[in-house]
């Protein structure tokens, strides 16, 4: 038994070593045919078993995704999109050219301002007291002033200077019936005064071809208007005749000038008259109108249009004075007025002359009335004016009220006199006097009384 197992034994370990070799040839070919056959996956390359469970992933979930995509994705308009408009190409704008040097004001200005600013102040306060003798002297000096600055400041091209132009142009204005041009003159002096220019630099003067030529026929008319003017104490027409009388003037001297003729060398001097007259000469004044109506070749100072207006207030304004003074029984008053309203009423027809036109007529016709007004020199007669001038002649119906007025007022239209400042006492409230026989002093039914 022994030795039984012995051969197996050996044979065991002769092929020992070969099996080992074997085995290890087997071992090593298999591993070697793995790695040539099948390459080994890298980042940049996946293999197919990432890929199919890539796919397989993203079909697992897709079935369950599909429903929410359906419902939020938007119907798409097949309609193209309008292409955006281009902004528009912006204007070239030219480049601003730089602004002058301010030229400063000269010496002159601020002295002919100054003198300027305080002969306008003047004026305007004149003319809120409603003196037409001292407005008319003011309005002279003024014109005066503005043109004697203007020749100060005729080389001056500064702003203020432009300033001051404009004020000169407002002031003549404002003296031609320009409402605002007094105002506009004193704001623009008040600030060249006050160190600024304003906005009133950019103002010139007055038109040139505004300015009048110097026609004598135009001169004549015109003095006689003023002359009117003066003496019914319109201070509205009386400064502006005037002003524009002193630029006449100044055109016609112009015109006139080196002249050898009778008629220019009597033309100089009747405007030197004028200019006297004007500086408050009334001589000067009546003589240069003689002389031009002589030298006047036009239709003559017949032809000018009278003060209807101007005329009527005044002769009002003495009956109201006349009413009042018989109201009071003042013999005095009643006398020198009796005369005054004579006086003026010539004064006025000789005016009027023959004028035909209805306005003439009336105040024609008025001033005939209160001429024929009987004398009041005693309580009496007074009393008697009274009733007269209340109750015309030939009236037997009750008084209408426009008759409550004086003899001037009732000829004339309302508007061309002011309402009447004295309240006049009907003869029905009145003390019955035994001037006439008392029965024409009905109170209920009054009459004119038999004359005496």
């Amino acid at each position: 038994m022994k030795y039984m197992f012995r051969p197996r034994t050996r044979l065991s370990r002769r092929f020992l070593p070969a099996g080992a070799v074997l085995l290890l040839s087997v071992l090593v070919g298999c591993q070697a045919a793995p790695q040539g056959a099948n390459p080994q996956p890298t980042a940049s390359a996946p293999t197919s078993t990432d890929s199919a469970l890539a796919q397989t992933a993203t079909d697992v979930t897709s079935p369950a995704a599909a429903p929410i995509a359906t419902e939020d994705v938007p119907v798409v308009d097949p309609t193209p999109a309008t292409p955006p408009t281009p902004p528009p190409t912006p204007t070239p704008r030219p480049t601003p050219r730089p602004l002058p040097t301010p030229v400063p004001p000269g010496q002159a200005l601020e002295p002919a301002a100054t003198s300027l600013q305080s002969k306008l102040s003047d004026f305007r306060t004149a003319l809120k007291t409603q003196d037409v003798t001292g407005s008319l002297r003011l309005q002279r000096e003024l014109l005066g002033t503005a043109r004697d600055a203007e020749s100060a400041i005729k080389n001056d091209k500064s702003p203020q200077a432009q300033s001051v132009r404009g004020a000169i142009a407002g002031i003549r204005a404002g003296i031609a019936g320009d409402q605002n041009g007094l105002e506009h003159a004193d704001s623009a002096l008040r600030q060249v005064l006050g160190g600024s220019a304003g906005g009133l630099g950019d103002t010139l003067t007055s038109d040139s071809s505004s300015d009048p030529v110097g026609d004598l026929h135009t001169l004549n008319l015109d003095l006689h208007s003023l002359r009117q003017a003066i003496q019914s104490k319109n201070a509205g027409d009386a400064l502006r005749l005037q002003g524009k009388l002193i630029a006449e003037i100044d055109a016609a001297q112009k015109r006139a000038a080196g002249g050898q003729s009778d008629q220019g060398k009597s033309l100089d001097d009747a405007l030197a008259l004028l200019q006297k007259g004007l500086d408050g000469d009334s001589t000067a004044l009546a003589t240069a109108t003689a002389v031009l109506d002589k030298l006047d070749s036009g239709p003559g100072p017949a032809e000018a249009a009278p003060d209807y207006a101007g005329l009527a207030a005044s002769l009002a304004a003495k009956m109201d004075a006349f009413e009042t003074a018989t109201a009071t029984a003042s013999q005095g008053d009643l006398l020198r007025l009796q005369q005054e309203i004579l006086s003026e009423a010539t004064q006025d027809e000789t005016a009027l002359g023959s004028d035909p036109s209805p306005q003439a007529t009336a105040l024609r016709d008025a001033i005939k009335g209160a001429a024929r007004r009987p004398p009041a020199t005693s309580p009496r007669s007074i009393q008697r004016e009274r009733i007269l001038a209340e109750f015309p002649a030939r009236r037997r119906t009750p008084v209408a009220p426009q008759q409550n007025r004086s003899p001037i007022s009732r000829a004339l239209p309302a508007t061309w006199t002011r309402p009447l400042a004295h309240s006049r006492t009907r003869c029905s409230e009145m003390t019955p006097v035994r001037c006439c026989d008392s029965r024409n002093h009905s109170p209920t039914r009054p009459t004119r009384p038999t004359p005496v």
